[in-house]
C-alpha cells in the first residue's frame, strides 16, 4: 500500500489587495538545485561563483512582472530567502499576499504559492515520480464562487513523461479530491509533443489536456546567462478546460537584465476559472 505524505503548511501574513475576478494568472520556473543550494554537479554557473546573486537576479526578475496568483517552483530549496530577504530587490508580495505549499522528495523541494485573498486551501498531498522527482497538489476553494480548483506542481524524471502519467494518475485517484477544474504545471522533462506524434493523449483522472505549443523552447541553459539558446520545450502550464497561451521568458525583452539566474526559463499564462 503506497503512503502519501501530507505537506508542512507555510503561514504568511496577509495583505489588504484587491480582489480579482475569475481570470487568474500563474507562473512555473524551475529554480535550478544548484543556484539553490550553492552545490554544483561540475556545469552549472551560479555554484561555482555566488548562487545568491543568481537568486537575487530570479527575484528581481518576477519583481519586475506582474504579481501572480498561482506560482508553481521546481527546484526550490531555498525560496526562503526570496520572502525574508529585506532588500527591495527581493519579491515582498510573497510574503504579504500569498500563502506556500512546499514538498520534498529526496533533495529537492517543490513549492506552490496561491493568492489567499483569492482562493482558500481546502487540502493538499505529495508523492513522488521517484525519490527526488516530487509531485505537489493543492486543493483551492475560489472564496467569491466556491469552485474548487486543483493545482498540481510536478517535476517529472527524465523516463519518458508518457509512463509516468500512470503514476501520477493513480495518485490523483487515491488522494480523492473533488475539484471543478485541474491547473498542471512543471518540468516534465519531456517534449509533450510527443503525445500527438504517437496519437495518445494526456489524462489525468479523466480530463483530457490539450498540449500548447510552447513559442521558446525552455531548457537548458547550463551557464544561465544569455551566451546559451537553450534547445528543449519540457515546462508546461497546462489546464483541463481548455488550451492555454503560453509566454515565456525569452519572450520579454527585460529578461536578458537579470542573467545569471537558472537553466530553465520561466513560462507563464492567464486563465478563466
Amino acid at each position: 500500500m503506497e503512503i502519501y505524505k501530507k505537506v508542512k503548511k507555510n503561514y504568511m501574513n496577509l495583505k489588504n489587495i484587491q480582489f480579482g475576478g475569475s481570470k487568474y494568472s500563474v507562473l512555473s520556473w524551475n529554480l535550478s538545485w544548484e543556484m539553490q543550494t550553492g552545490k554544483s554537479w561540475g556545469k552549472i554557473w551560479c555554484s561555482t561563483k555566488n548562487p545568491n546573486n543568481c537568486q537575487e537576479n530570479v527575484a528581481n526578475y518576477l519583481k519586475s512582472l506582474n504579481e501572480f496568483d498561482l506560482i508553481a517552483f521546481q527546484e526550490a530549496t531555498r525560496t526562503n530567502n526570496f520572502e525574508k530577504k529585506e532588500s527591495s530587490s527581493y519579491i515582498e508580495y510573497l510574503a504579504n499576499t500569498m500563502y506556500k505549499v512546499k514538498y520534498k522528495s529526496g533533495l529537492e523541494s517543490i513549492v506552490s504559492y496561491f493568492n489567499k485573498n483569492k482562493f482558500n486551501l481546502i487540502d493538499y498531498s505529495g508523492y513522488q515520480f521517484k525519490k527526488g522527482r516530487p509531485i505537489l497538489a493543492i486543493l483551492l476553494e475560489e472564496i467569491i464562487t466556491k469552485k474548487k480548483l486543483l493545482f498540481i506542481n510536478l517535476h517529472a524524471s527524465h523516463l519518458l513523461f508518457y509512463y509516468q502519467l500512470i503514476k501520477l494518475n493513480k495518485f490523483i485517484r487515491d488522494s480523492k479530491f473533488e475539484y471543478n477544474e485541474i491547473l498542471i504545471a512543471g518540468d516534465h522533462n519531456t517534449n509533450l509533443q510527443f503525445f500527438n506524434k504517437i496519437n495518445q493523449k494526456y489524462i489525468v483522472d479523466g480530463n483530457e489536456f490539450k498540449i500548447p505549443n510552447i513559442p521558446t523552447t525552455t531548457c537548458c541553459n547550463p551557464l544561465g546567462n544569455n551566451k546559451v539558446i537553450p534547445d528543449k520545450t519540457i515546462d508546461y502550464i497546462l489546464y483541463s478546460k481548455r488550451n492555454l497561451n503560453i509566454k515565456t521568458g525569452l519572450q520579454d525583452k527585460n529578461f536578458k537584465q537579470y542573467f545569471p539566474n537558472a537553466d530553465h526559463i520561466p513560462i507563464m499564462t492567464s486563465f478563466n476559472f
